[in-house]
């Protein structure tokens, strides 16, 4: 098994390979990763990067910019594809696992810094994440950055672990300082000063200023630009979110409405599968009546507690939240990495390696990532499978006309608008009737939404003998297209004056 630096490589370069054919062929699925993919593309053609924009006249103030410039930047560097907005989550995913096994082989050598790698790699919120438009891979990156910059007496994981609050602090907001002031703040009631080396007076003020140089300058250019942002984001996505299940403020979706203490079981779901089995590791201890003995080692050991401290908090946190996702729980799977690759490097050492225990291994190592690359050649194969334009919209392109044509009724999907360059239009159904009078074309195409009853006749243009017509060209999950264009009557031929 996981016994040498060579056979971790291997695992991880398949990792790789597996997630990057993910990046590269799983169309965008509404609603989540084409809408922070569109707001980067935005960001990427119009060259505001103090804004980022939901839509070209409405600014976005649910997140903080970090994660837009590095999806932009690569837009700009790669063009409009799948792969380019979702490539920088990767990078920063790796950088992540980095610092995981420089905290794990500190922390417990070697072996124990392989598990800790292949458990977090594989674990199903991690890997997905891995290659996502989403701003929780960056917040994990700070985190992860910060708490091992506490632990590491060297200037430079010091300065590594200001950074990271800054890297926090321009992808989610003063959220990253809560979960990263809570494990320590902990720690430090119950070790006091003996839990780390203390941070000298000059480097701390010196960090502090460097994260305040860093982060300051954006909000207060983003309330300068457009005012509001900083009540919105501070006082309503930090404070309000977090008391009132049902804030109707939000002004870009949906709140998302969960019964309290539904962090813990949205934990076995993003640490899928090795949640499950350190759960039953966990009740095994309990049976055989050593949980007072691992209790006990962990009240004496500082930097255990300090890992159980970070692991822990960030769902305790989030037990008393009303709105919450999975992408919430990806902070703390960092030290339950750490800590249970210590475990299962100890198992290791000890236990006759059978069968069954090394099958299960790589089963729990390829389960998730073998699960998404079927789900991918899925989904290629057949996009009708889940919420994508990506077919649909293509077929204006293929007869050669261009996106502009296309209109949807009532909802322009994020999809729609990223791989359309934003050219695809939006019309209410009962003003439909209207634009066909303006329209100066002869032809264009209408996405209709299943489930909306679209009476459309014949529509003439009085004397001319024109009239339109159309016919069903195809169909995403959500949508049919038609085909509309302008055609002559027979017998009522217009001759011009």
């Amino acid at each position: 098994m996981l016994k040498d630096s060579t056979t971790l490589i291997k695992i991880v370069v398949v990792l790789v390979l597996l997630r990057i054919f993910s990046i590269v062929y799983f169309p965008y699925a509404d609603t989540t990763e084409p809408r922070y993919a569109e707001i980067a593309r935005i960001m990427a053609t119009s060259g505001d990067w103090i804004t980022p924009w939901f839509e070209p006249d409405k600014p976005f103030w649910g997140k903080p910019p970090l994660s837009f410039w590095f999806q932009a930047l690569s837009i700009n560097a790669f063009g409009v594809e799948e792969w380019t907005a979702r490539f920088p989550s990767l990078i920063v995913t790796l950088l992540t696992v980095w610092v995981i096994f420089k905290c794990a082989i500190e922390y417990a050598g070697s072996r124990a810094a392989y598990w800790a790698v292949a458990i977090y790699a594989t674990c199903a919120l991690p890997y997905a994440s891995a290659g996502a438009v989403l701003t929780d891979p960056y917040l994990a990156l700070g985190t992860v950055l910060c708490m091992a910059g506490l632990l590491f007496p060297s200037v430079s994981w010091r300065i590594a672990g200001f950074i990271g609050l800054a890297i926090g602090l321009l992808s989610k907001g003063p959220l990253a300082l809560v979960l990263v002031l809570g494990p320590i703040v902990m720690s430090l009631l119950v070790f006091r000063t003996k839990f780390w080396p203390p941070v000298q007076k000059p480097l701390l003020l010196m960090g502090s200023l460097l994260v305040v140089a860093l982060v300051l300058p954006w909000y207060v250019l983003a309330e300068i630009k457009t005012p509001g942002f900083l009540d919105y984001f501070i006082v309503g996505e930090h404070f309000r979110r977090y008391v009132d299940p049902g804030w109707a403020g939000d002004i870009y979706g949906s709140a998302h409405v969960k019964p309290y203490g539904s962090i813990w079981p949205l934990w076995i779901e993003a640490t899928f599968p090795w949640g499950i089995v350190a759960i039953i590791a966990a009740v095994n201890v309990f049976i055989k009546g050593r949980a007072k003995l691992y209790l006990e080692n962990i009240t004496k050991d500082p930097v255990t507690f300090y890992y159980l401290s970070w692991a822990i908090f960030s769902m305790v946190f989030f037990t008393f939240a009303g709105n919450i996702l999975w992408t919430y729980i990806l902070p703390a799977i960092p030290p339950f990495a750490i800590l249970f690759g210590k475990k299962l490097s100890e198992w290791s050492n000890t236990s006759n390696n059978t069968i069954t225990s090394i099958m299960g291994v790589w089963f729990s190592i390829f389960a998730v990532p073998l699960g998404i690359f079927i789900a991918t050649m899925s989904v290629s194969e057949n996009p009708y499978l889940v919420k994508t334009e990506k077919m649909l919209i293509e077929y204006p392109k293929v007869i050669g006309l261009g996106y502009q044509d296309l209109w949807y009724i009532d909802e322009r999907p994020f999809s729609a608008r990223y791989y359309s360059n934003g050219s695809v239009k939006l019309i209410n159904v009962d003003d439909f009737d209207q634009m066909l009078k303006l329209h100066p074309y002869d032809e264009l195409f209408l996405a209709v939404p299943f489930g909306i009853v679209f009476d459309f006749q014949e529509k003439h243009l009085d004397e001319k003998g024109i009239k339109w017509e159309y016919v069903t060209r195809g169909h995403s999950k959500r949508f049919e297209l038609l085909h509309i264009h302008k055609t002559q009557v027979p017998g009522k031929l217009h001759h011009p004056l």
